[in-house]
């Protein structure tokens, strides 16, 4: 996600903060992108931006497309499943090193929740802060046993 922001976007990462916590839900920033892995292990993973942020990464990957102001949200939207899917796509090298088969999801995006419940797991997120916003990297085990508050997905 650090190198997508600074090589596709422009956007540097200032500082990085990392915890790791047992939760019944995590709290999720207004736009949200969720896929799962698969392979020797199951996760899931969570990009959560600010948006500010994920409006400027939709305005630098988009900025060669004439969109209507009525399909914006839409693209945003996109945008942000594109970016997880980039990210955890190029990735999946390094996960399938031992010669396992990786499967990831088509991700989906939920905006306009306040959080993300799930039975009570280890959640891992390290926060990206930039000058543009905030965004949430966070792995959790796949117990495909979830649902939001407030929002939708």
């Amino acid at each position: 996600a650090r190198g997508f922001l600074h090589e596709q976007i422009g956007i540097d990462v200032i500082k990085t903060e990392q915890k790791a916590e047992c939760s019944s839900y995590f709290t999720l920033k207004p736009y949200t992108a969720l896929m799962s892995i698969s392979g020797s292990f199951s996760m899931n993973i969570a990009f959560s931006f600010d948006t500010t942020l994920i409006e400027q990464v939709y305005r630098v990957y988009c900025h060669d497309l004439e969109i209507e102001d009525d399909e914006r949200l839409e693209h945003i939207d996109e945008t942000a499943a594109d970016m997880i899917n980039i990210v955890i796509g190029n990735s999946t090298e390094q996960l399938a090193a031992d010669g396992t088969v990786v499967k990831i999801s088509v991700p989906i995006v939920i905006n306009e929740a306040d959080s993300l419940s799930i039975r009570d797991v280890q959640f891992l997120t390290t926060t990206l802060f930039t000058h543009t916003g905030d965004m949430m990297v966070t792995a959790m085990p796949n117990t495909m046993d979830y649902g939001t508050k407030g929002g939708k997905l």
